[in-house]
């Protein structure tokens, strides 16, 4: 049997009975059934501890807690940065939605914190069930249905994946993973009407969650107006995604936007600039497909849609010409944002991390190429839209790192489909000893998460191999905080989401951009002398100083001032100023502001 008559064995068709159908769905529940309960085992440790993954895990919180406890659903602002001036998160209400709901069905049965931690746990593994069942949804039309198994199996040990996907993970990346998904599925589908709208659905929500998704929509966008491109053939694919995209967009915008906002340009986020431009495009692409016409007709309505967009962008938004960060402060942007591992390109990554990107992408186009090239005609139109997006995904994981888990999860399927055929092809080898070599090479050229585990290892200094790091990062180790009388603490901005997120203090910034008045403080107060430092201190009424000493940012603070604020602070030369209050080696460290009598 060839693999083009394997591959179209297994795919499903018109005619597959429920009963296989009803097989396969039971078969992805209980894969996720026991990936989940494995994914709870690793990391009951942090679950137990409160240790989220990332600070953005503990600000998301406490933006829902906030919202139980009465901030209104159009107030994205966190009012717990330290005064004059309370700042907007850029964050979607969109992703607080199903932690809210669980917080609030189990609440009254066991009480806040435990409600929370069950939202914490429950919800990324509700993103892990729903990133499962698309990869095998997408898998099986490509591969069939045995190999779409492996491939929704092999979705947690995808690392890009599951630190997206882990429990405790309540920020906005493993959304943004699924509806990257339901747009791949949506294109696979036959039916036009309906993969334009379900493409539509989950572009609006991933723009609404996340601008990050906008240059993946414009790839899946242009696949959607190929065929009609091309030939004129599948209008409908194509007005359905573009008006559907623009309307529910339009109505996601205005249903988390209170009136003034509606009004306000913002580049980071979907706001008028970004709505107007779709429903313009919107309304030409649908005036066009329903008009006869020729090849150059509909590139030229093509060409004078894209181009009224983006004038009627630039017209509404035109400070976001030069990029949705045009507005951060320039000192904010060299020394934070450029040193933000996940936002950074390919080339600025460690060698174990570039390849945890680009490995397993390569792998899946690779496998894709076979399936296209020996596939029965009527499936290579969907390989080539899988290949399309693997594409659009792999180059943007290359300038962005935090899209790599994208990328990851989309080459599964041709992955897998390379994995079988090299597995054939190593079993047909005569010779035993060459069959299990051979064997054992395929095992390792498909299972590159090992590659980046063994080059980490390699990279430990021997004498630091051995010491882990100490954890300031859990709620733990920030109590002496929260026993200490609420007030406003200057700290790190990674430790200040974990402060604001577990104590009742106020922080002066946290690493979120439009706060970028607070983090230019946090910056300079650090890297400045002792005497700048108080300034800023002065200025902002800080009652407590918080550094860790072994924490990323505060040697990056001290790589970048040897002489400054943060490194006094470390090296305890602390000025007379502050007062100790927790002074422990190699953990936190607290001091207490001494107010000038005048103040």
């Amino acid at each position: 049997m060839s693999l083009a008559d394997h591959i179209d064995s297994e795919a499903p068709n018109p005619l597959e009975d429920r009963r296989s159908a009803r097989r396969f769905r039971l078969a992805i529940l209980a894969i996720w059934a026991v990936e989940a309960v494995l994914a709870v085992l690793l990391v009951r440790g942090n679950i137990a501890s409160g240790r989220m993954p990332d600070g953005d895990d503990f600000l998301r919180l406490q933006q829902v807690r906030d919202l139980l406890n009465g901030q209104s659903w159009f107030d994205l602002f966190q009012h717990r940065f330290v005064p004059p001036v309370a700042a907007p998160m850029h964050w979607s209400r969109l992703v607080d939605v199903p932690i809210a709901a669980v917080i609030l069905m189990l609440r009254p049965l066991v009480g806040q914190a435990s409600a929370e931690t069950a939202a914490a746990v429950f919800v990324p593994l509700l993103t892990m069930g729903c990133t499962i069942a698309l990869v095998a949804h997408i898998s099986r039309r490509v591969i069939g249905a045995r190999l779409a198994l492996l491939a929704a199996a092999a979705v947690p040990f995808v690392p890009l994946a599951w630190v997206q996907l882990q429990p405790l993970r309540i920020d906005h990346h493993g959304w943004q993973i699924v509806a990257a998904l339901a747009i791949a599925a949506a294109l696979l589908d036959r039916s036009s009407l309906r993969a334009g709208i379900i493409a539509a659905t989950a572009s609006a929500a991933w723009l609404t969650i996340s601008l990050e998704g906008l240059p993946f929509v414009l790839a899946a966008g242009a696949a959607q107006m190929f065929p009609w491109l091309r030939s004129g053939e599948d209008g409908v694919r194509a007005r359905s995604f573009a008006v559907a995209l623009a309307a529910i967009a339009g109505l996601l915008f205005i249903a988390t936007h209170a009136g003034s906002e509606l009004f306000v340009v913002r580049c980071d986020t979907l706001t008028s600039p970004y709505v107007a431009a779709l429903a313009t495009v919107g309304l030409i692409v649908m005036a066009a497909s329903l008009l006869p016409g020729g090849l150059a007709l509909r590139l030229i309505a093509a060409t004078i849609a894209a181009v009224a967009g983006l004038a009627v962008f630039l017209w509404i938004g035109p400070a976001c010409t030069t990029g949705p960060f045009a507005q951060l402060d320039p000192m904010v942007y060299k020394i934070w944002f450029r040193n933000v591992p996940e936002g950074a390109p390919l080339w600025r990554q460690s060698l174990p991390v570039g390849a945890m990107i680009v490995a397993t992408p390569l792998l899946g186009l690779a496998g894709s190429a076979i399936g296209l090239s020996r596939a029965p005609a009527e499936r290579r139109i969907d390989w080539g839209l899988l290949i399309w997006l693997q594409c659009a995904s792999l180059l943007i994981a290359i300038a962005v790192q935090r899209a790599g888990a994208v990328a990851n999860v989309l080459a599964l399927p041709g992955a897998m489909l390379l994995l079988s055929v090299l597995f054939r092809a190593a079993r047909a080898l005569s010779r035993p000893v060459s069959r299990v070599l051979a064997t054992v090479a395929v095992v390792i050229i498909m299972f590159p998460p090992a590659v980046p585990a063994i080059l980490i290892a390699a990279t430990n200094e021997p004498d630091k191999a051995d010491k882990p790091e100490p954890d300031c990062s859990s709620p733990a180790a920030v109590r002496p905080l929260a026993s200490l009388r609420p007030g406003n603490v200057l700290s790190t901005l990674d430790l200040s989401s974990v402060i604001l997120g577990t104590t009742p203090q106020l922080v002066l910034a946290t690493g979120h951009h439009r706060n970028d008045a607070g983090m230019r403080d946090v910056i300079t107060a650090f890297t400045s002398s002792d005497a700048k430092a108080r300034e800023v201190i002065a200025r902002r009424r800080i009652d407590y100083v918080v550094i860790c000493p072994t924490a990323s940012e505060s040697r990056l603070l001290v790589r970048l001032a040897p002489r400054g604020f943060a490194q006094a602070l470390i090296s305890g030369r602390a000025p007379g100023w502050l007062h100790p209050v927790v002074l422990q080696r190699d953990a936190l460290l607290i001091w207490k502001v001494a107010r000038p009598a005048t103040q």
